[in-house]
C-alpha cells in the first residue's frame, strides 16, 4: 500500500498563497544553503510539504509531520489524517476526477538561530511508516581557494 503514497519538502525563503488557489514558493533551495559565518539569524525559512496517497487508500488516524535540525525537533504538527482527509474531498480546490489525496502546507520559521552548520530535514509519519524528505545542509561559505 505505501509505495504508492508520496512526501515532499521543499525549502524555501517564503510561501505565498494566492486567491486563485495557486501556491508561490519564493527563493526555493536545492540541498545546501551558504552562509558567510556562524552563528547566524535567518530572518525566515519556509518549508512546503506535500503528502499524497491514493483516493482509495486514504489516510487513517494521526500523521505527524517534524522538521528536525540534525537531532532536535524544530517543529512538530499533529494532524488528525481521517479527518484532513474528509475536509480535502469536499473541498472546492479538489477536482471530482482526482485520484489522489493530497495533504499540503507549510511551516515557517521566523527568525531561525543557527549556531553552527547543520542539516534540516523533513519527516512524515503516518499510521503505517515513516517517510523521510528535503534534507537541506547549511554550511559555511567556501573561500574562494576553497572552491578551486
Amino acid at each position: 500500500m505505501t509505495e504508492s503514497r508520496k512526501f515532499h519538502a521543499i525549502f524555501c525563503d517564503d510561501i505565498r498563497h494566492e486567491v486563485t488557489g495557486k501556491t508561490s514558493l519564493i527563493g526555493c533551495y536545492s540541498g545546501v544553503m551558504y552562509l558567510p559565518i556562524f552563528p547566524a539569524t535567518l530572518s525566515k525559512l519556509c518549508v512546503y510539504t506535500q503528502l499524497s496517497t491514493p483516493i482509495d487508500q486514504p489516510f487513517e488516524g494521526a500523521i505527524s509531520i517534524s522538521v528536525m535540525k540534525d537531532e532536535d525537533v524544530l517543529a512538530c504538527n499533529d494532524i488528525d489524517g481521517t479527518q484532513l482527509v474528509q475536509m480535502v474531498r469536499h473541498s472546492p480546490m479538489t477536482s471530482p476526477d482526482s485520484d489522489t489525496i493530497t495533504l499540503a502546507g507549510g511551516l515557517e520559521f521566523s527568525p531561525l538561530q543557527l549556531e553552527q552548520p547543520c542539516t534540516l530535514r523533513v519527516i512524515a509519519k503516518t499510521e503505517d511508516r515513516a517517510f523521510s524528505s528535503g534534507k537541506l545542509r547549511i554550511a559555511l561559505l567556501p573561500t574562494p581557494h576553497e572552491q578551486a
